[in-house]
């Protein structure tokens, strides 16, 4: 069963659609948020959430202290998670196709393969986009599979 929602996602206007989708399929979720790498991992380590929706190109402090930009943030997180053995399920919801620069740029499908390999609570990822709605449709059917996947364990 889903009560609790982590959003990890540095753009507020993002972070607002995405809060409100989650909210009309239950408004008894309760939802947290934060906005960078270091406060998420911090809030991960002291609350329990039966749900991560994670940006994946995140700074790595908060807007309010100096920060530096990590393209593959959502790894970073994911990767902590693995390492502290925090099994939440996570969904990545991004708005872009290509990350990183040079050598180091990943398309967001070789992003989602290589998560898929490696992390077994990683879910899936969702394309945001503020002129359609297909972002909303995959995570609306994300959400509900976990939901569904949670009633059946109980």
């Amino acid at each position: 069963m889903i009560n609790s929602i982590l959003i990890i996602d540095d753009d507020n206007y993002k972070k607002k659609n995405i809060k409100e989708l989650v909210l009309s399929i239950d408004k008894t979720f309760m939802i947290s948020e934060e906005e960078a790498i270091n406060p998420g991992l911090l809030d991960l380590r002291s609350s329990k959430y039966d749900l991560i929706i994670l940006d994946m190109s995140l700074p790595v402090f908060s807007s309010s202290e100096s920060s530096s930009f990590n393209p593959f943030g959502g790894i970073a997180i994911l990767r902590e998670m693995r390492r502290k053995e925090i099994t939440t399920p996570v969904i990545v919801v991004t708005q872009y196709e290509i990350f990183g620069e040079g050598e180091i740029q990943k398309t967001s499908k070789m992003i989602d393969e290589e998560c898929k390999s490696k992390f077994d609570n990683y879910i899936g990822i969702v394309i945001y986009s503020s002129v359609n709605n297909e972002w909303k449709e995959k995570l609306v059917k994300m959400i509900g599979d976990i939901k569904n996947d949670n009633n059946t364990v109980c």
